[in-house]
């Protein structure tokens, strides 16, 4: 199981010098940079799975007068 977790590790080292070396920049940067591909392929992937529908896209209906005090207000 360790030598897993260290491949994984050597692994995700090597990508990021690669991605240092193919942009010319630091490796601080470089794990600023796959971060930031990280974070833009989730949200390609969630808004992918959403519906189409917001919450501020729901039209608001008119509360209804007989409607208990929590919707009034």
């Amino acid at each position: 199981m360790t030598g897993a977790r260290e491949a994984d590790r050597v692994r995700r080292c090597r990508e990021l010098f690669a991605l240092a070396v193919a942009h010319g920049v630091s490796m601080d940067e470089a794990r600023r940079l796959h971060a930031q591909h990280r974070w833009a392929a989730a949200d390609q992937r969630l808004a992918a799975r959403r519906c189409g529908t917001r919450a501020d896209e729901i039209p608001a209906r008119p509360i209804p007068a007989d409607a208990p005090w929590m919707m009034r207000d």
